[in-house]
């Protein structure tokens, strides 16, 4: 069995633990009327810190900064995510409470508010997703899939694998609401996190290895 293959075949157990996973935590959330918007889109309002900060996080950082940015230098990477932090305290400690008090939960429903215009509401709405369809998802699905060829060696068109990345990852926003998003957001970052932690001590011992044989020889 050749490493590509061995690398494919556990990339795909990895997605499938992880669907299972967040599928045995969001079974038991099911959208029902008059609740199903909410449901879908605000997760009930239940999720626990846990689950949001674990998808802040993954929604921070994606192939765009682990591929793109680790092509050039490993401090950009680090220098992002504290920012990003900087950043999530200012959303906390100012604008939050902005939010709560004008009993929003998006950006376009308190500017609908603020100004009294639901045509500002669906400009702004349109240009959010115009910027995401089609400038941030595509470098994030080509860098992706870009990765997974070089890392595995499989003979696939980029534009297969592309599209097959987008389809997963729309299953879990478009079948399972916001709940399934952050859950498995959340799984994805303690994956991760564990992985980021055991290429560290691999590479590590390994240095103690060689440096030993090293000066056993000499």
């Amino acid at each position: 069995m050749t490493n590509g293959l061995i690398q494919s075949l556990v990339f795909a157990s990895v997605l499938r633990g992880i669907a299972w996973l967040t599928y045995l935590k969001c079974r038991d959330h099911v959208c029902y009327e008059p609740d199903a918007n909410r449901e879908y889109f605000l997760a009930g309002g239940s999720l626990s810190w846990l689950f949001v900060a674990g998808s802040i996080t993954l929604t921070n950082l994606s192939t765009d900064q682990l591929v793109g940015m680790n092509g050039n230098q490993m401090v950009l990477l680090a220098l992002w995510e504290l920012a990003g932090f900087v950043g999530l305290l200012v959303l906390a400690k100012i604008f939050l409470p902005v939010y709560y008090n004008s009993q929003c939960t998006t950006t376009t429903e308190l500017l609908e508010k603020r100004y009294q215009s639901k045509h500002l509401r669906a400009t702004v709405s349109m240009l959010f997703l115009f910027i995401n369809v089609f400038v941030f998802q595509p470098a994030v699905i080509y860098t992706g899939a870009l990765f997974i060829i070089s890392m595995t060696g499989i003979e696939i068109d980029l534009i297969i694998v592309a599209a097959a990345f987008a389809l997963v990852g729309a299953a879990y926003a478009v079948l399972g609401g916001l709940r399934a998003v952050a859950v498995s957001d959340t799984y994805g970052g303690f994956i991760v996190f564990f992985m980021g932690l055991l290429v560290v001590w691999l590479h590590s011992t390994r240095s103690i290895l060689t440096s030993a044989v090293f000066q056993r020889s000499a």
